[in-house]
């Protein structure tokens, strides 16, 4: 939840995400691997003046609605 909360509004590298949700920039890489594959997490790259790739990271998710009130499965709306 908190990377998808901090590239909400723009993208963001993995060290930006990792300075501002407090997750350790390995974890960050991790869970940002399993978001993108999940569909969650839009990927772009692009290479630095001095030839280096590098690549940001923005959430697709503009909100999340979970409700428990529904029995036996919970209710998940993603938009």
């Amino acid at each position: 939840m908190q990377i998808l909360r901090t590239t909400t509004d723009a993208p963001k590298s993995a060290w930006e995400i990792s300075t501002k949700s407090g997750i350790p920039l390995t974890q960050v890489y991790r869970w940002v691997r399993r978001l993108h594959n999940s569909g969650l997490v839009r990927v772009s790259g692009d290479t630095n003046s001095s030839g280096k790739k590098f690549f940001m990271y923005q959430s697709k998710i503009n909100s999340i609605k979970v409700s428990l009130n529904s029995f036996p499965e919970p209710i998940i709306e993603i938009s």
